[in-house]
């Protein structure tokens, strides 16, 4: 009786999708912009770089417009300095960040898209390309929004975070994706910096933690801190401060860049920044916890990483049982993952890849 009542409800939303198309194409005029919908937090917006560049490559820059989140354009300026953008915030979308307002809908119909290329997944895309009046729709998402699509994949991906979008635009006729990020530049800076905070609790090493590793790291290497402004208590950076640590506070993310650019390390929980600094080509040290490395390690460079594996850890999935730990009330794959551990794990990965040898002196700060 369930699977007949699914069926059913599926079968009624494909037919109230693609009647919902076919009327907002009416009285449409001649239209050739794509537009790539691209919601994502930091790391995402890293690991889908690459096919974005094969989209660019496809359908040529000038013809391609980013609707993205404001705060993510100097991360596609970073390797597209010719693209055009329709910029939203966070509070442009209700009801959990899921329903755009709209406003944003109204940006999106007055390019006249004739493609619209979803890769965040969601309601909040969904909605978008269904009231865009695109004439094609490629995309990622649950099955129930099947009918908006023209080239449509379930998301249900068991892989690495990266090869999902290849996957997602694969759905498009005669696309090429090439993954290849360029040649490798030579990897200056001055410092190891640092990076302690996450976007939720459970994937956070703690302060504590860092404070005792950076203050063995400090003597031998120059060490830094860097968060966003108010994501660590002031009484906890003037700890660092009296330590003779540095604690960069940045306000945005070209504040994060110039910053990552700088340092030769790049030492970080599983989180955006940490993929930026990979992108940017700076060797990386990541503390997983509840995340699965095999599916979350920086794709390429030199990346090392320390882990406690526990019973509940995420074996053969890509986050742990609890949500990734969003649904956890101790922390255990945090808590037990000694200092003693991740700094031996570092120091071997520090000699192995011969990153550096001897005590940077900063003389150029």
């Amino acid at each position: 009786m369930a699977v007949s009542i699914k069926r059913i409800i599926g079968l009624l939303s494909l037919i109230l999708f693609r009647t919902t198309r076919i009327l907002m194409q009416i009285r449409r005029a001649k239209r050739s912009k794509v537009v790539i919908l691209s919601y994502h937090k930091l790391g995402d917006t890293i690991f889908l770089l690459p096919s974005i560049r094969a989209l660019t490559k496809h359908y040529g820059e000038r013809n391609i417009l980013i609707a993205t989140y404001e705060h993510n354009v100097p991360v596609f300026n970073l390797e597209f300095s010719g693209m055009s953008y329709l910029t939203a915030t966070k509070s442009d979308f209700v009801g959990y960040r899921e329903f755009p307002r709209c406003k944003v809908i109204r940006q999106i119909r007055k390019v006249n898209p004739e493609v619209i290329i979803d890769l965040s997944t969601g309601t909040k895309p969904a909605i978008m390309a269904l009231f865009s009046g695109a004439r094609l729709i490629f995309g990622a998402n649950s099955i129930v929004y099947r009918g908006i699509y023209n080239g449509y994949i379930p998301h249900k991906f068991d892989c690495h975070v990266r090869e999902i979008y290849p996957k997602i635009i694969s759905t498009i006729p005669g696309i090429r994706i090439d993954q290849d990020s360029g040649p490798v530049k030579k990897n200056n800076g001055r410092y190891i910096l640092v990076h302690p905070t996450a976007a939720w609790r459970a994937k956070e090493w703690g302060m504590g933690n860092y404070y005792k590793l950076c203050a063995n790291l400090k003597k031998d290497y120059t060490v830094k801190l860097i968060s966003e402004y108010g994501t660590v208590a002031p009484e906890v950076i003037n700890d660092f401060k009296t330590a003779g640590i540095e604690f960069i506070l940045t306000k945005n993310i070209s504040d994060l860049i110039d910053a990552i650019k700088k340092c030769y390390l790049f030492i970080g929980n599983d989180s955006g920044p940490l993929y930026l600094a990979n992108y940017l080509q700076k060797p990386t040290f990541t503390i997983y916890g509840p995340t699965n490395p095999s599916y979350h390690l920086p794709y390429e460079g030199v990346n090392a990483f320390s882990q406690e594996v526990i019973n509940c850890s995420p074996v053969n999935t890509k986050m742990c049982y609890l949500d990734g730990g969003r649904k956890c009330s101790h922390f255990s794959c945090m808590a037990q993952l000694s200092e003693e551990k991740v700094y031996s794990d570092l120091s071997g990965f520090i000699s192995r890849e011969k990153i550096f040898s001897v005590k940077d002196a900063d003389s150029n700060n």
